[in-house]
């Protein structure tokens, strides 16, 4: 992963998050980025405390993937992804899940959730 992915014009794709917004409407926008602010919150406490796991890892992973892909948070998506493509075979080390990156990108995409749901 290279700094451009922890950029917020790399983060969020708006037009994608907008096209959503409309096809879905507010209610269930809103729904969605409540649901997702949760599982947000849960990677981020189960990635930053002692100790991680290569599985656990991928299973938050992929439990970020999709959500984040609707929304338009593709950095944190293609990650996700990237990530989840271990499933079958877990390295051994954690470095090469990039989880620094994988944390850094959950944590704006909360912010950004949250500033969603703010106003």
């Amino acid at each position: 992963m290279t700094d451009r992915f922890l950029t917020k014009e790399a983060l969020i794709d708006r037009d994608i998050h907008h096209a959503f917004c409309d096809e879905m409407g507010e209610e269930i926008t809103q729904e969605l980025l409540v649901a997702f602010s949760n599982s947000l919150n849960t990677a981020i406490e189960q990635l930053t405390r002692a100790p991680v796991t290569p599985p656990t890892v991928i299973e938050l992973a992929h439990a970020i993937a999709s959500t984040a892909e609707l929304l338009g948070c593709l950095a944190l998506a293609k990650l996700a992804r990237d990530i989840d493509l271990h499933r079958n075979e877990p390295p051994e080390q954690l470095i090469d899940l990039d989880i620094d990156t994988f944390v850094a990108l959950l944590i704006q995409a909360r912010a950004f959730v949250e500033s969603r749901l703010s106003g």
